[in-house]
């Protein structure tokens, strides 16, 4: 759209620059965001695997899933199930429930989704006296 002789852009060519600036920058900042709901959901993952691994070891130890527990019939035991509660800050099984860490809104284990508002959920860690079984799920914080 120039014409002979002219300097510069035309209207329409500063257009053009002005939209496919804008369209860059949106492409940009849905990229961070979908970064970041990846890395969120990682996150929670990362914490799933390690609660079932720190309850498993536990288990095996001393026959109860929380961190300094001698096992047989503990406060937090019921009916042969021993209940505790995953604490991320040192990666560790606690009775008492922590304040809630998740970082999605939606977590899946083994086919069960569950849903809540980021930071309102725990990861309840259970296991079995009879089958030493460990099983983990998402709960809401207390």
């Amino acid at each position: 759209m120039r014409r002979r002789g002219h300097k510069g852009y035309s209207t329409v060519e500063i257009l053009c620059f002005i939209g496919y600036g804008l369209l860059a920058l949106c492409l940009i900042f849905y990229f961070f965001v979908w970064n970041r709901r990846q890395a969120n959901t990682g996150n929670d993952a990362l914490r799933e695997n390690t609660a079932l691994s720190v309850g498993r070891a536990n288990m095996s130890a001393s026959g109860c899933v929380v961190n300094d527990c001698s096992g047989g019939q503990c406060a937090h035991a019921r009916t042969g199930i021993h209940v505790g509660y995953f604490n991320p800050t040192g990666n560790t099984i606690v009775a008492t429930k922590p304040s809630g860490y998740n970082e999605g809104k939606s977590m899946t284990i083994d086919g069960t989704t569950y849903y809540g508002n980021r930071k309102t959920m725990v990861l309840e860690v259970t296991g079995d006296d009879t089958t030493n079984e460990v099983t983990i799920r998402w709960v809401v914080s207390g």
